[in-house]
């Protein structure tokens, strides 16, 4: 089996998406909901690495491109779904969430030399 770059990354996409879904809920739910999904994501991403290691290393500066892009897709994604939920358009949240995703996907398949993420990021 061929080492990947970060073989944690779809959990981690995982945890993005369940926050999303887990804001929907009411407060003391979506707490509970937000909480059991962010350990499940810690739970399988020491799995992973305990499985992958740390995987291959990126090229020369692709750690700070990478984490740049993961944060700045983050932070866009709770303040969109945060903004669509002030102004009543909460239902649009995920439909938002998933092309800024997918976005964030198809610059990474160029830092990671994966083309399933060019395909992912294109769906």
């Amino acid at each position: 089996m061929r080492p990947t770059h970060v073989p944690y990354l779809e959990p981690i996409v995982g945890a993005a998406w369940w926050t999303v879904g887990a804001a929907a809920l009411d407060a003391g739910l979506g707490t509970v909901v937000l909480a059991a999904g962010l350990g499940v994501t810690a739970v399988l991403v020491m799995a992973l690495r305990s499985r992958h290691g740390a995987g291959e290393p990126l090229r020369r500066g692709g750690r700070g491109r990478f984490l740049r892009l993961l944060g700045v897709t983050a932070a866009l994604v709770a303040v969109a779904a945060t903004a669509l939920g002030r102004f009543s358009y909460g239902e649009l949240a995920v439909p938002v969430a998933a092309a800024m995703v997918g976005v964030a996907a198809l610059m990474l398949s160029s830092q990671l030399d994966e083309r399933s993420l060019l395909a992912l990021g294109g769906a």
